[in-house]
């Protein structure tokens, strides 16, 4: 992991992680290392589905759910503006 990143939040479901400015949410070539969802999962101890994502210089609260329903209910959840 090149930068840390912190867990504000978790549970059975999500995970908020406070997303440094400068770190990429996902990869966007092969390979390529060092980034929000790859930091994320490596402290949560396994694989995370991010549920939105930040330009790579806005840092801010980024989350991300540990199942794939927990992924399409939050989803819903912002796209209706529920979430606080």
């Amino acid at each position: 992991m090149d930068r840390p990143v912190d867990i504000l939040y978790s549970d059975e479901d999500l995970v908020a992680v406070d997303k440094p400015a400068g770190m990429l949410c996902h990869p966007v070539e092969t390979g390529q290392e060092g980034t929000l969802a790859q930091a994320a999962a490596q402290l949560a101890g396994g694989p995370l589905h991010l549920v939105h994502r930040l330009d790579r210089d806005t840092s801010g609260v980024v989350l991300l759910a540990r199942s794939r329903a927990a992924h399409r209910h939050l989803e819903r959840q912002l796209r209706a503006r529920l979430v606080r």
